[in-house]
């Protein structure tokens, strides 16, 4: 939708969506191969296996600040560090989105769970047998974020008449922004793509130990990446709908449950991830296609988590109201593929109107659109601005210029960088990195205790 008018109350109150991190991250040994120990930390709500046992997720606290979001990330990786070092044998959180060398499918265990829990295990050797293992042990950024009801409210007071139920509109903005950032989130890939090296073994465990390229920027986002193997179909008309489609999914035995809908963009309800709670409400949207950045000890950059937050808002506010075909849809997965290749000047997007343009072109266009808007809002509460930067304004135009930067200049991009940096040494260089910041972690902790 677009709003008729802006007040600074709209935009401090943007600057203040809830927001949620998830960060996956594998164990491996000082030799640079999977961790086949058992995990030494206490899970919970903010730390739990993933699929396998030497693979880690941290969920970080609901936040109103990527700042915080990311300390937490940062605060929990450096104790995960320092744990690990401590071991008899040490051991290291390896920061890539691909996994290091594979020998064989052991490599990769299956989480093992037991009492109530032990469904968890039995989803998992489902998943084991349907996909690939070195498929799932793929990693990833997760970014979950919602909009205040503060906001809302106000939004829907000022556009509509008391006759429109409040509930069912918000259920219906959230469906506008999921098609949205289906349409338009391919960005996300070209910009945070790290991925574009493997060791040999993800492709073939014969070639353990050497570095394989297949001109992809994120292998993690590509066609060999982690996809379901079909293209969902869902209906965004209402959310009921939307959840009764995800369901016909699982009837029809092609998803086990809704965890199983890999896609790039998903609408979620709070709690668990379920169908009964998904009739209920929309909560949040989950965006799943940002990969880990091995150069970065939080695994994240400040401006990504922002430009998330910036491109949710302007898919809400900022640009016309979309409805996705059918086919759409699955041509908006294919252009997350081609935005996962590393040549952005051939690669192509079709976009929503029919056209098809290169991804640099494309992303030019949608950057140019968020700024136009943006500024918009800006000039209409101009006065404003010393309480506007307090909120975090600076923030914004300071991703929105890094992500420009990053698409007219390619060799700035994260898998320009890694790729130029590794070379044909993928698995050593990666490794060198991991023990750095174990390193790093250790350093900080002595220097903690001295004072």
């Amino acid at each position: 939708m677009k709003l008729k008018n802006f007040t600074p109350e709209i935009m401090k109150n943007c600057l203040k969506m809830n927001m949620g991190v998830e960060l996956e991250t594998l164990r491996v040994t000082a030799a640079g191969e999977m961790a086949k120990t058992p995990p030494p930390f206490r899970e919970g709500d903010t730390l739990t296996r993933d699929f396998a046992e030497n693979q880690m997720e941290i969920n970080t606290p609901i936040y109103h600040s990527e700042k915080d979001a990311r300390a937490y990330l940062n605060n929990t990786l450096r104790e995960m560090r320092r744990t690990l070092a401590k071991k008899k044998e040490p051991e290291y959180l390896w920061p890539s989105s691909v996994p290091p060398v594979l020998h064989s499918e052991n490599d990769v265990p299956i989480a093992q769970y037991s009492g109530w829990d032990a469904p968890e295990t039995t989803y998992r050797e489902y998943l084991a047998a349907k996909y690939d293992r070195r498929r799932m042990a793929l990693c990833g950024v997760h970014v979950n974020f919602s909009i205040s009801d503060d906001l809302l409210l106000w939004v829907h007071s000022q556009n509509f008449e008391n006759d429109t139920n409040y509930s069912n509109w918000k259920n219906q903005l959230y469906l506008e922004i999921a098609q949205k950032a289906l349409a338009y989130g391919w960005i996300l890939t070209a910009l945070t793509a790290a991925s574009p090296l493997v060791d040999g073994s993800y492709f073939d465990y014969t070639a353990a130990g050497t570095t394989g390229y297949c001109g992809m920027a994120s292998v993690r986002q590509s066609e060999f990446g982690f996809w379901n193997n079909f293209s969902p179909v869902l209906d965004y008309s209402t959310l009921n709908n939307y959840a009764d489609s995800l369901e016909d999914l699982m009837v029809k035995k092609l998803l086990h449950c809704p965890s199983e809908l890999y896609i790039p963009v998903r609408i979620k309800p709070a709690g668990q991830y379920s169908i009964e709670r998904l009739h209920r409400a929309a909560d949040h949207i989950e965006l799943r296609m940002i990969d880990v950045n091995p150069m970065e000890p939080s695994g994240v950059e400040l401006w990504v988590l922002e430009f998330c937050r910036f491109f949710l808002l302007w898919c809400a506010f900022g640009s016309d109201t979309l409805t996705l075909r059918n086919e759409q849809q699955v041509q908006c997965y294919q252009n997350f593929k081609n935005a996962a290749r590393y040549d952005l000047n051939s690669a192509t997007v079709t976009l929503p109107d029919g056209m098809v343009k290169t991804v640099q072109e494309a992303a030019v266009d949608v950057l140019a659109s968020m700024r136009e808007f943006y500024n918009r809002v800006l000039d209409k509460v101009g006065q404003f601005a010393p309480a506007l930067q307090a909120a975090g304004v600076d923030g914004l135009f300071h991703c929105l210029t890094v992500a420009e930067d990053k698409i007219n200049t390619p060799d700035r991009r994260y898998s320009h960088i890694i790729k130029e940096h590794c070379g044909s040494d993928f698995a050593a260089i990666t490794l060198g990195l991991t023990k750095s910041y174990s390193n790093i972690a250790a350093d900080i902790r002595n220097k903690n205790k001295a004072v």
